[in-house]
């Protein structure tokens, strides 16, 4: 089965508070298409030595994997829940091409995750599955 990729840079964390016209173009796309029963994020932030690592926690925690921003950014939530039944599926796709790869219930979501999913849907009602490199 075939699945809509798409590339998204995440700018600097501050874009999760920032309006300007990335942001607004972030929002823009997920409005005028329907919307995805949960997504699938791999994170450039998230490299991992050994087997890649499946996010499959319920309620992954954020990660502020970054300093000297405007307070408002640390005080940011965003509370979309994980997909555990998917993150299952993401690891046997993955291992039936011969990738090893673990299910992590434990890391939390980085800012490569969260920072465009508060511009893409900010109502955080999209299950999530963070993927490491």
């Amino acid at each position: 089965m075939a699945f809509p990729a798409l590339f998204v840079s995440h700018g600097v964390p501050s874009a999760a508070l920032e309006d300007d016209a990335y942001t607004r173009a972030l929002g823009a796309w997920a409005r005028e298409r329907p919307r995805p029963r949960a997504v699938v994020v791999v994170s450039a932030h998230a490299e991992a030595l050994g087997p890649v690592r499946v996010n499959a926690a319920p309620h992954p925690p954020l990660i502020y994997d970054f300093y000297g921003f405007p307070p408002a950014l640390y005080d940011l939530r965003y509370t979309a829940p994980g997909a555990p039944d998917l993150a299952r599926e993401v690891a046997g796709a993955l291992a039936e091409r011969g990738l090893d790869c673990v299910l992590d219930a434990q890391r939390g979501w980085d800012h490569g995750v969260w920072v465009p999913l508060v511009r893409l849907f900010p109502a955080a009602d999209v299950p999530v599955v963070a993927v490491s490199l």
